[in-house]
Order: structure tokens, then sequence, then C-alpha cells
């Protein structure tokens, strides 16, 4: 007669696998959308809150880099000007070979 199976210990039992993170529950919302649009999504087989989703965060994405380079404008035309005066600091490598002067092959 076959032993009954033991339930593991907490000591042996295996560790249990890490989830990736959950987004949590998603929010109801209405949304106007032209019906064409949503006549050919559905054509298409879409999923139209997945893809308004998408659409949301590429947006999201688009405006926090206009607003990034909005609030870096001016430290990036100072670096320029900079450069433009002074040059850059380290001198290029491209170009040059083993030990050579920059022209030679």
């Amino acid at each position: 007669m076959p032993h009954p199976r033991k339930s593991p210990s907490p000591k042996s039992a295996a560790p249990a696998k890490a989830r990736p993170p959950r987004q949590g529950r998603r929010k109801g919302v209405n949304l106007t959308i032209a019906p064409d649009v949503i006549a050919e999504a559905k054509a298409l087989n879409l999923n139209a809150s997945q893809a308004a989703e998408a659409g949301i965060r590429a947006a999201i994405a688009r405006a926090r880099e206009a607003e990034w380079r909005r609030e870096a404008a001016p430290a990036t035309e100072a670096h320029n000007e900079r450069i433009m005066k002074r040059g850059i600091h380290l001198k290029p490598l491209w170009g040059r070979s083993r030990g050579g002067r920059v022209g030679e092959v």
C-alpha cells in the first residue's frame, strides 16, 4: 500500500515564484470616439480599450518628452554655445589608425 504524501513543511517548501507586479484594477471611463473608428476596430477584432490605453500611454510619453525638452532647452542651448566657442573637450578618435595621426590609414 503506497504511503500517503505528506504536505511539505514550511522549511522544505520551495520558495514561491515571484509574480510580476499587478497593474491593479482598471478604471471604467467614457470616451467619445468617431463611429467609423469603432466600426473599423470591431471589423479588425481589435480590443478598443487596449488600443485606447496604448494611445493614451503614447500621448503621455510624447507630452513628457516635450515638457522635458522645454525645461532642458536653456541648458541645451548653453551647452551647444559652449561647444561652438571652445570645441569639445576630447579629440575624436575616429579616422585614426593605431598610433597614427588623424587622416593616416
